[in-house]
């Protein structure tokens, strides 16, 4: 059983976030949730998904950027670091934001993707 979208978006916000949430991002979050419900089980088969990946990926490395935070309280920052070391992918590390780094630092992010983009070969 899962828990319902408040409660389940109250709980989990603040673990993906660390700069807060900007005013009605609460409310807003809780009605996309009531209208496209994630199932448990679809949650558990990604955790399960991700846990068990060993697998080779077919992804040209100057084609993959890797963002992810140092103080993500989701998941941890040397994940992104092993992944990006194995398949030598480029990886930007933010050094404050939580696991929604597009919620809790878009501007980063643009700056990364941008900066990435005009520099990876065509």
């Amino acid at each position: 059983a899962s828990l319902p979208p408040p409660a389940s978006e109250r709980l989990i916000l603040p673990l993906v976030m660390n700069r807060g949430l900007p005013a009605g991002w609460l409310q807003q979050c809780i009605r996309l949730a009531q209208a496209q419900p994630v199932g448990a089980a679809n949650v558990l088969r990604q955790v399960r998904l991700a846990r068990s990946f060993a697998g080779d990926l077919a992804i040209a490395p100057h084609k993959v950027l890797l963002l992810a935070s140092r103080a993500d309280r989701l998941a941890a920052a040397r994940c992104s670091e092993r992944l990006a070391s194995r398949y030598h992918f480029a990886l930007a590390l933010h050094a404050s934001a939580g696991h929604e780094l597009t919620m809790d630092d878009p501007d980063w992010v643009i700056e990364q993707a941008l900066s990435f983009w005009y520099k990876a070969p065509a």
